[in-house]
């Protein structure tokens, strides 16, 4: 059977919706891209990813984000990874994301299994890659309009 995690995106105190992990690596942060996207202006672009270990349970690491990334209060240092575990806490910017793992209590059953292989990604091919382009500044128009003195 697959690993399954989900984590669920906690603003104001309200669940809000819940982030299936379902690759081996999953990028969370303010782009809209990303399949964790989180609309908090303290959460960076690209803020962290969490892994999927091959040997079960869940890592998540801090991508130098700006605001931090805290572990049921306490910070992962800038560029650090930590493993964590069912009913644990993050806190990203103003959004917290509780850990749910599979056949843990109260959290949800797993997915059924398909007979499709999981997929492979490489970490370091996710932070090498590129960020996306940001927007050009389009400015109005340039003109002056100047009244001409008439003769």
């Amino acid at each position: 059977m697959s690993q399954y995690c989900a984590l669920t995106v906690v603003r104001d105190g309200e669940p809000r919706w819940r982030l299936r992990l379902n690759a081996q690596v999953t990028l969370v942060g303010r782009d809209a891209k990303l399949p964790g996207c989180l609309n908090d202006p303290k959460v960076s672009r690209r803020h962290a990813v969490f892994v999927l270990a091959p040997g079960g349970g869940l890592i998540v690491h801090d991508l130098g984000s700006r605001n931090g990334l805290y572990l049921n209060g306490a910070r992962i240092p800038s560029g650090g990874q930590v493993r964590v575990a069912n009913g644990d806490r993050i806190l990203a910017g103003n959004t917290e994301l509780r850990v749910e793992a599979a056949g843990a209590p109260g959290s949800a059953s797993a997915p059924p299994p398909t007979d499709a292989p999981p997929q492979e990604l490489c970490l370091d091919d996710v932070l090498t890659a590129p960020a996306p382009p940001r927007p050009t500044k389009r400015r109005r128009g340039s003109l002056r309009w100047r009244r001409s003195r008439r003769p």
